[in-house]
Order: C-alpha cells, then sequence, then structure tokens
C-alpha cells in the first residue's frame, strides 16, 4: 500500500500534467492564485520538498482531499509511482551499519530494470546500504535513490523515487539512575529501546530511561541494537 507521502507526491505530480488538459484553458485564468501555487510546484524538487516536511497524518488527509476534488471535477488521473521502503532515521554507533531496502511499485503493467543509486549495492527490488559511523555534531542525512523502468500498457516508463534518511548517533550520559540518550545534535531520543548490560526497556518521551540499579564501569550501553558506549565509572556524565 502505497505510504502516505510518497501518495501525496504521486497526487500532485498527476495534478500538475493532467489536469490543465483536462480543463478548459479559460477556466485556469480566472483563479491566478491557484495557477501561481501550481507552478511554483513544477519547479524541481518542489514537490518532494513538500510531502517530506509534513507529518503522515496531514499527508494522508491532504491526499485524499485532493483525490476526491480532482474526482468531482474532471476524474483522477494517477501516474505509476515508486517509492522506497526504508525507516525515516536510522541509529548509527561505533561500527558501520547495514540497513536493507526494497521498492514499492504502484500502476505499471510489467517492470523490467531497476537500478539502485550509490552508495545502495543490490540487484532487483532489494538493496543493501551500508552506513559508516556518524561523525561530528551536525544533523546528518543519507540521499538514497533507485530507478526503475517499466511499462504501462504500449508506453515506456522510466520512474525514480528519492528519499533522505536521518542518521543519528546515540549519545548516552548517566545521571544517578537516570540514563539520557540523546543523538550527535542533543536532540532526545524518545522511545527507543536501550540495553544497558543485562537490563533493557524504552526511554520516554524526552530520551530517560530510570534503571533499577546502577550499572557497573565498562558496561555496554545499546540504542536500538548498535554500540552506544560502555560506563566509565563514578561521574556525572557516566560515559
Amino acid at each position: 500500500m502505497l505510504p502516505p507521502r510518497p501518495r501525496l507526491g504521486r497526487v500532485l505530480s498527476s495534478l500538475l500534467r493532467h489536469l490543465p488538459e483536462q480543463l478548459p484553458p479559460q477556466l485556469f485564468t480566472r483563479f491566478e492564485g491557484g495557477t501561481a501555487a501550481m507552478d511554483r510546484l513544477r519547479a524541481e524538487g518542489a514537490v518532494d520538498s513538500l510531502t517530506a516536511t509534513l507529518p503522515e497524518a496531514e499527508a494522508l488527509w491532504l491526499a485524499e482531499e485532493l483525490e476526491a476534488r480532482w474526482e468531482r471535477v474532471a476524474g483522477l488521473a494517477l501516474d505509476p509511482v515508486c517509492w522506497l521502503v526504508l525507516p525515516e532515521q536510522l541509529w548509527v554507533g561505533e561500527r558501520p551499519v547495514e540497513l536493507r531496502l526494497s521498492v514499492g511499485i504502484e500502476g505499471l503493467d510489467s517492470v523490467g530494470e531497476l537500478l539502485w543509486e550509490e552508495p545502495i549495492v543490490g540487484e532487483g527490488s532489494t538493496g543493501v546500504l551500508t552506513v559508516d559511523p556518524v561523525r561530528g555534531d551536525e544533523v546528518a542525512q543519507q540521499k538514497v535513490a533507485v530507478r526503475v523502468w517499466g511499462r504501462r500498457g504500449e508506453q515506456r516508463v522510466v520512474l525514480r523515487a528519492v528519499a533522505r534518511l536521518r542518521l543519528r548517533r546515540p549519545v548516552p550520559m548517566l545521571n544517578g539512575l537516570r540514563l539520557i540518550i540523546r543523538d550527535q545534535s542533543g536532540k532526545s531520543a524518545g522511545r527507543v529501546r536501550v540495553v544497558v548490560g543485562g537490563e533493557a526497556g524504552f526511554t520516554d518521551d524526552e530520551g530517560v530511561l530510570e534503571l533499577q540499579e546502577r550499572p557497573e564501569a565498562g558496561t555496554p550501553v545499546l540504542v536500538e541494537g548498535v554500540m552506544a558506549g560502555r560506563l566509565r565509572g563514578e561521574s556525572k556524565g557516566g560515559f
């Protein structure tokens, strides 16, 4: 099933392409604000930038509203689409992490070739991205993309899906029995799974896990399965 953001992107791109052909030109001259908005969305990358900033619930609502209104005015004419199936963020600790990616496709009668763009390695509908440890304290992202060749009826179609994966390095701090998890930019790591020695649990919305007892020095801390560091012993920070 098409996720909310790719669904909205598909509706917007298809609308920009087909609606001017479906309606008489004189209708567009009556709505200068609407045509100006459409012109802005035609700029390269504008649709992707818009959909990437919207929460999924809002993207779904907007896609459904546009589809319903378009259907009433002229009838839906949705183009084929492909999208990347991947998490919104990836935790990367002290070692490189491999992430398996897949691609979803809708609207094609047949699929020919898939080409994963570097640095993804793969054949067919599955690719593997290797992410090195995150350095520095800035927000980090990894651009990923795939191209799909296929057919819709007698027409040959080339599709491309692009996404940006947020990379987060866990930065743990121990204050008494409170283990605080943030990422390299200082943003709290809410609702992530943490393992400290033999104790495991999930942080709260503020990135805090209340421990039952203070771990010993050298105890490893794992966040979402990746190594975040080891306890150094008695200190306010703890790492």
